[in-house]
């Protein structure tokens, strides 16, 4: 009597990698000391000019981290009688 068959039933092997995702953002920078002044420029620019430094700023568009996410990818295939590929 032959011994059955077995056909092989290929399920994906998953792995996983986090991600940071990142964006444009305007900042405005002190032309004196390069320091992120965003959302505090006139009182930056005060100190500045109190401490006889340049009292001007500038905008750049940066790229910054803005949080991340997991991606999941098939790495193989695995059958249930142990069998890779």
């Amino acid at each position: 009597m032959a011994k059955p068959v077995h056909t092989h039933s290929w399920q994906p092997v998953y792995a996983s990698k986090t991600v940071t995702d990142y964006k444009q953002v305007c900042i405005t920078r002190c032309s004196a000391c390069g320091a992120d002044i965003t959302g505090h420029a006139s009182e930056h620019r005060k100190q500045e000019a109190l401490a006889g430094n340049n009292a001007g700023s500038y905008e750049t568009y940066e790229t910054v981290a803005c949080g991340s996410h997991t991606e999941r990818y098939v790495t193989g295939y695995r059958c249930s009688c142990g069998a890779t590929k």
